[in-house]
């Protein structure tokens, strides 16, 4: 394979995966916008604002999975460990929403 071909392929990949590479060209020009700038751009309210659909939705699929897996167990509360479970997966959630440094998608 040629040099040129192989670089192309690279592009391809990466681009694919979401993690662009500066080309050449670009690195002599100028730098690429990092992820970190466009998380800046956005603002803390887009940032929760996009958190909390995902985070309560995770929550509640934990919550019911829990509740209905304690509903079996005769020794636990249904109740309890369902809203232990959902509190779990939404603080989780929301909290790795936040402090990830890439944008969402979408």
């Amino acid at each position: 394979m040629a040099d040129d071909e192989l670089e192309r392929l690279l592009r391809e990949v990466d681009s694919a995966l979401g993690s662009p590479k500066p080309t050449p060209r670009q690195a002599e020009g100028s730098a690429p916008a990092s992820s970190a700038g466009a998380a800046v751009e956005r603002g803390g309210r887009g940032r929760v604002r996009d958190a909390f659909p995902v985070a309560v939705a995770s929550g509640v699929a934990s919550g019911v999975v829990v509740w209905f897996l304690f509903a079996l167990l005769p020794f636990v509360s249904a109740t309890s460990g369902g809203l232990g479970a959902f509190l779990a997966g939404f603080v989780v959630m929301f909290v790795n929403r936040l402090v990830r440094r890439r944008p969402p998608r979408g």
